[in-house]
């Protein structure tokens, strides 16, 4: 059994925000380090998606309401 960590975060959108940066850097650093890290955004993909490192982990709902 593998005791892995494991980490999601959750956030609004990927505007350039205070919020949305450390998050982004976060899970890059996290996902560096070998930790299971994932990142959903559940509004608005913006200019900081270019700056996730990876792609496997991440989930954009793109919900309305």
């Amino acid at each position: 059994m593998s005791n892995k960590l494991g980490v999601l975060q959750v956030i609004d959108s990927l505007n350039t925000g205070g919020a949305e940066v450390l998050s982004v850097n976060i899970a890059n650093l996290l996902k560096k380090e070998g930790v299971n890290s994932h990142i959903c955004v559940t509004r608005q993909e913006e200019k900081l998606k270019e700056n996730i490192s990876f792609e496997e982990g991440y989930i954009f709902l793109n919900r309305k309401k």
